[in-house]
């Protein structure tokens, strides 16, 4: 089992690597992650706001792969773990993958951004 999780691993990372391309098309996170496909659509008439579901639109390939490395990064990462947690209580658990999936999509942004290492999320659980 964990034989294959590593090959996962590996594969999700040049999917995603390969997907992105160069990190400076994208000039914050947010291009990133509506890029993606990973913002929820928008529904607004007069004062009030409603949020849908995902966008059509985006790389579907990017999509996929980085919520399945966030099902994994949910299970090694202790703050990632803490914050999907809170999600799912407030919403439900794909709402929770979606949320962690942008975190984690962020994460790697700047991580690419800035060519430094990968800091595990602060547990910021009282």
């Amino acid at each position: 089992m964990r034989c294959w999780q590593r090959r996962r691993g590996k594969l999700l990372k040049y999917i995603i690597g390969s997907e992105i391309d160069r990190i400076a098309r994208f000039r914050n996170a947010r291009a990133l992650i509506a890029y993606a496909g990973l913002v929820p659509r928008e529904k607004s008439s007069g004062g009030k706001i409603r949020m849908g579901k995902l966008r059509s639109e985006g790389n579907t390939f990017l999509r996929w792969a980085i919520i399945e490395a966030c099902l994994g990064a949910i299970l090694a990462d202790k703050g990632l773990k803490a914050y999907y947690k809170e999600v799912k209580m407030r919403s439900n658990a794909s709402n929770a993958k979606v949320a962690c999936a942008r975190k984690l999509l962020t994460a790697i942004y700047h991580v690419l951004k800035e060519q430094r290492p990968y800091f595990n999320f602060p547990d910021n659980r009282r």
